[in-house]
């Protein structure tokens, strides 16, 4: 069973009183959560650790939030949403490569995309395969294939750790 008790409906109550429980509840909830990340730091840390360097990339697009974004996921313990999130970004940089390469059609898959990049000797066999890599864990983790599903968290952590890597 699952009970989500983070907010409470003080909708019965006048404002100003609503307001206090607010304010009140926001104080225990921020207490909460600096109480897990103090318990978990050590964790954090290591984990952050294990991320290689995006690198230096020259233009400020949507991919490289998403990658920073993927990274802080993983960091903090939320594996299903960094594999989702790297999977996205990749999409989102195969997207912007296709666009500054000036290649038209209809290029509405990522595996289209990937092939039609390659084909184009924009991106080198070893970053095909990779993509191509990130491409199918990131299917397989958003419709939560069987095969994914059984995975625990000590399972999920290293299939993390290389769609990072490959990204």
């Amino acid at each position: 069973m699952y009970i989500d008790l983070i907010k409470n409906d003080y909708s019965e109550l006048d404002q100003l009183e609503a307001s206090e429980y607010i304010k009140r509840d926001k104080k225990h909830l921020e207490k909460l959560i600096q109480e897990r990340i103090r318990n978990d730091i050590n964790n954090i840390v290591d984990r952050w650790y294990d991320l290689d360097n995006i690198g230096v990339i020259n233009d400020n697009e949507r991919f490289l939030e998403l990658l920073k974004e993927a990274e802080s996921l993983y960091s903090f313990g939320y594996y299903i949403g960094t594999i989702s999130l790297i999977g996205i970004a990749c999409e989102e940089f195969c997207k912007y490569l296709i666009n500054n390469n000036n290649i038209s059609g209809s290029i509405e898959t990522q595996d289209r995309r990937l092939s039609i990049l390659k084909s184009n000797n924009i991106l080198s066999n070893k970053i095909h395969r990779e993509f191509n890599t990130i491409r199918k864990l990131r299917n397989s983790c958003v419709h939560f294939n069987n095969d994914f599903k059984s995975l625990d968290e000590d399972e999920l952590k290293p299939v993390g750790q290389e769609v990072s890597r490959k990204s």
